[in-house]
């Protein structure tokens, strides 16, 4: 089965074996817009796998950031331009079935494996949280990923968790969890504390003549050193989150919710047990139930890839096929 993670500027391949085990891997950089470029560009990395081995695959799957229907269908192709039938597009040039998913979906489906591996533990439920630059996510529920008509069901990012006010987030609301806990929005409200004037002297000095040059990371190194509106800031991003979860803990309880992308990891030390801590404060039906573990994912650079072949070869989970892909380590 082959495996294909497509980014803005770079695409991720993987070919697995019977036993879900990565054969031969690459990684390279494109510019591929549209589905015909993207297509092409697609076919292309798949068949250069091919020509390393004498493997023959009888699938293949194609993980984008946009969303995804459920008949596969791409409804928002973002900066990729691919809104569409990218499947039979893809299909159509290596003659072999082809099934698109979201990223986060197929990110999901190896943190499962990978968790599984190494705990022994089948999770039939579970929510993935991605805070990066914005936030994004997946859910797999009673063994099925969600996705919903359009895709929108899993952009997590867009949960509202706070009363609507005059910043607007990019998705044209506000109050969603992406203002509060991606990185972007992070760095908009301490470039706001700085120009207002109430922001402590750590964020003041890292802002130097410019306020616009605060980043998430500025805000999370001034908070390990204890710097208030930095710690403020962090705080209001778990508190953000955590109400994010309780609100998924009432609508499909999972057993487990991962957190991954370059601001949970960049701040591993702070984000998860101020988000535990936050859940715990405000529980919902405590004398029946506890709240979900709540951990970083062990996700590498190949995960999405991997979980793309998954998905291909099975669309819900299955003890089967949830064998963890190699190397997985975390990367930005």
């Amino acid at each position: 089965m082959i495996g294909l993670d497509v980014g803005g500027t770079k695409i991720a391949a993987v070919l697995l074996d019977d036993e879900d085990a990565v054969v031969t891997r690459s990684w390279g950089e494109h510019a591929a817009r549209g589905i015909d470029a993207l297509a092409d560009e697609l076919a292309v990395r798949a068949s250069a796998l091919l020509e390393e081995t004498d493997a023959s695959p009888t699938g293949l799957g194609v993980s984008v950031s946009g969303l995804v229907a459920r008949d596969g269908r791409v409804t928002s192709g973002a900066s990729l331009e691919i809104v569409g039938d990218l499947a039979g597009a893809v299909r159509d040039r290596l003659s072999l079935p082809t099934t698109v998913v979201n990223d986060g979906e197929a990110t999901l489906r190896s943190v499962l494996a990978a968790h599984r591996a190494r705990t022994g533990d089948d999770i039939t439920d579970a929510v993935l949280l991605t805070l990066g630059t914005g936030v994004g996510g997946a859910i797999v529920s009673a063994g099925r990923p969600l996705r919903g008509r359009t895709g929108l069901a899993t952009e997590l990012g867009h949960l509202p968790v706070r009363a609507p006010s005059a910043q607007r987030c990019v998705c044209g609301s506000s109050g969603c969890l992406e203002q509060f806990a991606g990185g972007r929005g992070m760095a908009e409200r301490a470039q706001l504390l700085v120009r207002e004037g109430r922001a402590s002297s750590a964020l003041v000095d890292l802002a130097q003549a410019s306020p616009a040059a605060l980043t998430s990371r500025d805000v999370v190194e001034a908070a390990r050193t204890g710097d208030p509106s930095a710690l403020q800031l962090v705080d209001e991003a778990a508190a953000a989150v955590a109400d994010a979860i309780r609100s998924l803990c009432v609508t499909i309880e999972p057993d487990i919710v991962f957190l991954g992308g370059t601001i949970a990891h960049a701040a591993a030390d702070l984000l998860p047990d101020r988000i535990r801590a936050h859940i715990a404060q405000r529980w919902s039906f405590a004398d029946l139930t506890t709240p979900p573990p709540v951990q970083l994912d062990t996700i590498g650079p190949y995960a999405a890839a991997v979980g793309a072949a998954l998905l291909a070869k099975s669309p819900d989970l299955d003890s089967d096929i949830l064998i963890a892909p190699e190397g997985t380590t975390h990367h930005d």
